[in-house]
């Protein structure tokens, strides 16, 4: 009897552990909690405003001065990711190949993530890319989203998002699919 006592208490315990574990892992954090306006949004806005026309205008000094050492891209505009060189490379050829570059921003945010891998400052920048293409004659558009990881007011890695198929469509390109294999 004693012994069934026991287990049973030992059996509650446990019980109620797991649930106060359970309530506690399945209770979601409040954004708030996880997520604020960083300390020097304007900043860090302002020189996130400053990368990008210095990009569109292929001002490398610009960038190299905006930037921290060890930065990295990162997104469809690179072949998976580059550091500074190769990504002055990409504009470089960008540059032989459109004429009349311009971007406009219409949204920003700056917003201090507080913990986990992205803890961190951050720049995230909505804007409509455009530019000529030489080669095709033809406009291109393209909406993007860069997000920027900031470093003591510098950016140290970007992140850039964009339709790839979007771009190549406005410029008369179309996506064969391979031949399916003959049984």
């Amino acid at each position: 009897m004693k012994t069934n006592r026991c287990f049973l208490t030992f059996l509650f315990i446990c019980l109620l552990a797991c649930h106060v574990a359970l309530a506690q892992t399945s209770t979601p954090q409040r954004h708030a909690d996880l997520i604020n306006i960083a300390p020097n949004a304007d900043r860090d806005i302002a020189t996130g405003a400053r990368y990008i026309n210095a990009l569109v205008t292929n001002n490398w000094t610009e960038v190299r001065k905006l930037i921290t050492p060890g930065f990295m891209q990162y997104g469809p505009g690179a072949p998976d990711s580059a550091n500074v060189e190769k990504y002055e490379q990409i504009w470089q050829s960008r540059c032989k190949t459109q004429q009349s570059r311009e971007a406009n921003i219409f949204a920003v945010t700056s917003l201090r993530v507080e913990e986990g891998t992205l803890k961190g400052d951050h720049v995230l920048i909505w804007l409509e890319y455009n530019a000529l293409s030489v080669n095709e004659n033809k406009p291109i558009h393209i909406p993007v989203h860069m997000a920027l990881f900031m470093n003591n007011g510098k950016i140290a890695a970007e992140m850039t998002y964009f339709d790839t198929g979007y771009m190549i469509s406005q410029l008369g390109w179309t996506l064969t699919p391979p031949q399916m294999a003959k049984k």
